[in-house]
């Protein structure tokens, strides 16, 4: 095995509108694609041949998490690169994961993502969205569940927040789109054993971290959509996990209450937070540093 080369895995389902992009973001400098496909009914199999990659196909399980632990066993390099069919590696990033693999450092490597959401750069509240994507073949492994969390051996490192460094997702194109995805999701994730969060608490905690700390209004009303939606995918989470449990007839007023009185005082909290960092006078800074302080 060359020390140097590398494997590029590509989940698909129905891709033939993204497939042609992702691959010639890597055919041209990788050793190896290998594209494991989820029973497409499309022309996903068809170009991803004709692209020159090797084709493997999967059973459809609503998404790709269950697939990723057996496509890593069929890579045959020395590191491996994972994808979704709607990603591209641009020229710089591909340029430094080469530098990467032939000069070493660490094991496995977390990327920065720019997520091209209706088709604008979320700059807030989903960046720089590290996620592990590189990584010394063996050294990642990951665990159950949808969207599960990578378990890594050795060393971890950061590639630079820099957006010519940064792989290109084509996330959501419509707000439709959006809708369709939260519905399949949302319906996975509540068949997994989690315990069940208040509803209050579950939806504002999301707007509050996607709006004010991740600073979501920042990109005005785009910002607040995509809080408002996140808030939204969180919420009929924890609704559907509810209705598994059999719980949404229970009455529980006095907690309800006590959810309603917290979220008012995070909602002081953020609006202070918001101001200390745009207010343009000092005057202004420490009097919400104070407000902020007493929401605490």
């Amino acid at each position: 095995m060359n020390a140097h080369s590398i494997s590029v895995i590509i989940h698909t389902k129905n891709a033939e509108k993204t497939i042609e992009k992702a691959m010639n973001s890597v055919r041209s400098w990788v050793n190896e694609v290998l594209v494991i496909d989820m029973s497409s009914t499309d022309a996903t199999v068809k170009l991803a041949k004709k692209l020159g990659a090797g084709v493997h196909i999967v059973a459809d399980q609503g998404y790709a998490d269950p697939a990723r632990n057996e496509a890593l066993k069929l890579a045959k390099s020395a590191w491996t690169l994972v994808l979704d069919a709607d990603e591209e590696i641009p020229p710089t990033l591909a340029e430094y994961l080469q530098q990467i693999a032939r000069n070493g450092g660490a094991d496995a490597y977390f990327l920065p993502r720019k997520n091209m959401i209706f088709g604008k750069w979320a700059k807030t509240g989903w960046w720089p969205d590290y996620i592990i994507r590189f990584f010394r073949s063996g050294a990642v492994q990951w665990s159950p569940g949808v969207h599960g969390t990578p378990v890594t051996k050795g060393k971890t490192a950061y590639v630079p927040v820099q957006e010519e460094l940064a792989i290109l997702h084509h996330n959501y194109g419509s707000v439709e789109q959006f809708v369709d995805r939260m519905n399949v999701y949302t319906s996975l994730q509540a068949k997994e054993h989690a315990e069940e969060k208040p509803l209050l608490r579950a939806g504002a905690d999301e707007f509050f971290r996607r709006f004010y700390k991740e600073k979501g209004h920042e990109q005005g009303v785009y910002g607040l959509a995509l809080s408002f939606l996140q808030t939204m995918y969180m919420v009929t989470l924890e609704i559907k996990r509810w209705e598994k449990a059999g719980i949404l007839d229970e009455k529980k007023s006095e907690a309800l209450e006590k959810e309603m009185r917290m979220i008012g005082k995070h909602l002081r909290y953020w609006i202070a937070d918001m101001h200390v960092h745009t207010s343009g006078s000092l005057v202004g800074k420490t009097y919400w540093r104070a407000r902020r302080k007493f929401c605490l």
